[in-house]
């Protein structure tokens, strides 16, 4: 596997603080969760992947038809495989997203920004079969994930009657679950790509560009540099507050993912 898809997995799951998120110090075991579940979605989607956007290149395939629904499916199948049902679910997405950006970049020569905009546009153009495969491995994380799809009105029929595409999913599943919300708004996605070139700007090391990035999604904040006055200690102690009240903010990992890999690809961390 492209060694900057793994660097950006692991600052994504280790940098520290975070509050209510994975990160190296949190003694919740959900740093080794993330990790396990983002490698384990990569791991077996790798190769795949690389052959769909070399055979792009060349012409043999169309942004239509980069298996992009298969490769979820089968990442969510493998993280619930390896890793169980604890499984991250937005992290194994978050993880093939990232694994499709990469190569796109590397292979297709085009840059960061437009390649998150060339998957978007993928989601919006895939084959219904696709979509059909994703949910149905979602489905197979359990009763309440099933309950959720059932809550959200996705069922077989209507996918295939309407023919529903990932962006229809993802669009649909966001209004009742902050799991997918990255995932349906890539305008979010672009924001948080400039707020870590700001954060970059006065930082110069990647765990503390991304901790800081964490913060900010997680506590609503706006200024790069208005979490300067919290301590280590305070946010490891916010992190304890937040998780005892089950004030769950894993719904920003995609985003600090998608980040992390920019500042791989662009920066050179």
């Amino acid at each position: 596997m492209d060694f900057n898809v793994i660097k950006a997995l692991f600052y994504t799951c280790s940098s520290y603080p975070k509050i209510a998120a994975p990160h190296r110090f949190s003694p919740f075991n959900d740093f080794e969760l993330c990790t396990l579940t983002s490698l384990s979605s990569t791991l077996d989607n790798d190769l795949n992947v690389r052959k769909y956007i070399e055979e792009l290149k060349k012409g043999l395939r169309s942004i239509d038809n980069i298996n992009l629904g298969e490769s979820l499916a089968q990442g969510l199948q493998s993280s619930l495989r390896n890793v169980g049902s604890n499984a991250m679910i937005e992290v194994s997405i978050a993880s093939t997203m990232i694994l499709y950006i990469n190569y796109i970049v590397r292979l297709q020569h085009i840059d960061f920004h437009e390649s998150v905009r060339y998957l978007y546009r993928a989601m919006s153009l895939n084959n219904t079969s696709e979509t059909l495969s994703f949910v149905k491995a979602l489905k197979n994380f359990g009763k309440e994930m099933a309950a959720l799809i059932d809550r959200a009105e996705i069922a077989e029929r209507k996918i295939a009657l309407e023919n529903m595409k990932l962006s229809d999913v993802f669009q649909t599943l966001s209004k009742i679950s902050l799991k997918f919300e990255a995932f349906a708004n890539m305008h979010k996605i672009f924001d948080v790509l400039n707020t870590v070139e700001d954060i970059a700007r006065t930082l110069n090391d990647i765990n503390s560009i991304l901790s800081r990035l964490s913060l900010l999604l997680a506590l609503g904040e706006r200024s790069t540099k208005s979490t300067d006055y919290k301590s280590l200690g305070d946010i490891l102690r916010m992190d304890i507050e937040y998780r005892k009240k089950n004030m769950d903010k894993l719904y920003i990992i995609p985003y600090i993912m998608f980040a992390s890999l920019y500042m791989v690809v662009t920066k050179g961390y």
